[in-house]
Formats: structure tokens, sequence, C-alpha cells
């Protein structure tokens, strides 16, 4: 059973990378699986001419033979508005729609959505955690039961949402938790040191790379959640990063129910704007300032049971670009070949 999962942040590629999947997967192996695709989506209708783009753009695809060539036909989709729906498909249709074809994939798009609708509502906030905490417990159960029994993989998208409790100082007086203080997540909230915690016991070894600073405030115990989602959400375990933290959505309770993440990373490419001909005062002001030309993308292994995870940041991240034929690896010699 293969439990895939990917972040997404805005324009990263997720959405690209998992239409690339719904084509790949019909290669015939080794390419592929030679078997059907399944997209659920729970926020937009499947992209199909997105789809027959890349089919007509991508060379793999179009060096496969006739028999065995990627078809629109072959990925079934289904959209999932709410949780009910949502329910309903994975328990009763799918399982009828895997007996009827060759599916060998199964896409979620994106796990979160429905559960932030339902749950994360005013009032009953504990009830209603517990309750989504419950639910999201028999997801995974249901999805790795399809996984086993139909021989299939499962690739999940997720969302993200930036990490506030790392980036203001800690007090070593917090408030105490019935004070009424907001707090940015319930990540953020359940990473509160209690108020007798002895900081000068944390072993240096054990503080994050962020918060090794003798003169900055102490750095969160260990046991903290604060210090140990760095190793399961892709973000935060380089030594000094110039980006903002992520945490992904659904908390340490989804992340129980996976067995592999990859993340999905996006950076701007800075640069100052050349025109021809004379200038003026005003527009060599202008063109001095930076200007947004590009982004890059990467994708990284966070966890997986059959490989090893990525090194620290983006020194071991696969950097990619999206093309009219779906993704394309960028190869690093050609980015130094364009310097010189």
């Amino acid at each position: 059973m293969n439990l895939h999962f990917r972040h997404r942040t805005p324009g990263a590629g997720k959405t690209q990378a998992l239409l690339s999947l719904c084509l790949a997967v019909q290669l015939p192996p080794p390419h592929g699986l030679g078997r059907h695709a399944l997209y659920i989506s729970t926020e937009a209708a499947l992209a199909t001419r997105r789809l027959a783009q890349i089919l007509d753009a991508n060379p793999i695809l179009q060096a496969t033979e006739p028999e065995s060539r990627p078809s629109l036909d072959r990925i079934h989709s289904a959209v999932t508005p709410d949780l009910e729906t949502q329910d309903h498909i994975l328990e009763f249709q799918v399982p009828v729609l895997l007996s009827r074809h060759d599916i060998g994939l199964i896409i979620l798009d994106s796990v979160a959505a429905n559960y932030r609708a339902e749950f994360e509502r005013q009032g009953s906030h504990g009830s209603n955690m517990a309750a989504r905490t419950a639910e999201l417990v028999r997801l995974g159960a249901l999805l790795r039961d399809l996984a086993r029994r139909h021989n299939l993989a499962v690739v999940v998208a997720n969302q993200v949402a930036d990490r506030f409790a790392s980036s203001a100082p800690i007090s070593r007086n917090p408030p105490p938790r019935s004070s009424g203080a907001a707090q940015e997540s319930p990540l953020a909230s359940r990473s509160m040191p209690p108020p007798s915690t002895n900081f000068s016991s944390t072993p240096s070894s054990s503080i994050p790379f962020s918060l090794q600073d003798p003169d900055g405030p102490p750095p969160p115990p260990a046991l903290l959640l604060d210090h140990q989602q760095r190793w399961f959400t892709g973000w935060g375990d380089e030594p000094r990063a110039s980006y903002a933290l992520k945490t992904p959505s659904l908390g340490l309770v989804w992340t129980t129910q996976i067995a592999c993440r990859v993340a999905l990373f996006k950076r701007p490419v800075y640069g100052r704007t050349r025109l021809a001909g004379p200038i003026d005062a005003d527009d060599d002001a202008d063109l001095a300032t930076p200007t947004l030309k590009a982004w890059r993308r990467w994708m990284k292994v966070v966890f997986a049971p059959h490989t090893a995870a990525s090194k620290q940041g983006l020194e071991d991240a696969v950097e990619f670009e999206v093309t009219m034929g779906g993704l394309k690896t960028v190869v690093k010699d050609r980015r130094k070949t364009r310097k010189r």
C-alpha cells in the first residue's frame, strides 16, 4: 500500500502534478501501471482541457503506441462539495467503480477543504476537533483498506498555512491557557509550553536550528510540537530558512494516517527591467527596484517507507518546471550554463 501526500501552496504546481499522475499511471510498465485513474475533487471539477493539452504536447505520451496511449476516457472523476457527499462516494460508489474498472490510482484533491468547512465553526471548538479527529482516522483507514485490497496507490493533496508559533519570541512566563489569549492555530495552541517549563534543561543538540541563538529567546522544549514538526512537515529542517515556514492542515492526526509525504515548494526570482533607449531620472529610479520575473519550483520527500528522505532545505530536492506537456525536471548543469 502506498498512501502519498502532497502539500499545497498557491502556484506550487500541485494540480499540474496530480494531472500528470492521472496520465502517467496509464502508461505501460515500466513507466506506468497500464491502469485507469480516479480523480476525486473537493474544490473544482477535473481540468479536462489541461489534460488534453498535456496529451498533445508531452513527447513521452505521444511516443507511446496508440493502443497503450493514455486517454481521458481512462480517467474517472467525481466532485464532493461537502463531507456527506465525500463519505458517500468513498464508502459506496468507489468500491463499485473499482470492481468494474482496472483502477491503479486514486487522487483526493484536497483532503482539508471539506473538513475545514464542516468542523472549524464558531463555538464548541473542543468537541468539533474531537469529531474531526475521529473522521480523519476513519478516512485514513478507509483509504488504506482500498489501497490494500485493490493493489493501488492513493495520492492525497493537502493545504498548508503559515506557521506563526515559532516566529514570535517565547516568553519564560507565558500567559495561562485560560486567559483568552488568541492562538494562531490548533498546532500553535498545543505547542504552548506550561508555565513551569525549565528551558535551561533542554540539551543544545535538541534545539531547532533557527532558535540556536545565545542572545535570543529560550528555545521550546524538545518534546513540544514546535520543535518536532520540522521533521514531518517539510518546512524548517534547514539551519537558517529565508522563507516563511508552513504547517500542513489537519495537523498530527492526519500525518499519522499517511505513509509518505512529498512537499512542493516555490520561490520567486527577481530581476531588474532593461529598456532600450534614453531613460530619465524617474525611470532610472523605477528600474532600480527588483521586479518579479519568474518562479522556481521544487519537490522533496519528507518521509517515506520505500526511500530515504531528502536532505535539509532544498539541497536534495528535485527542481521542476511546468510546461505545456506537464512537469519537466530542471537540470542543474543547464542553469549553470545559462549564467555563463
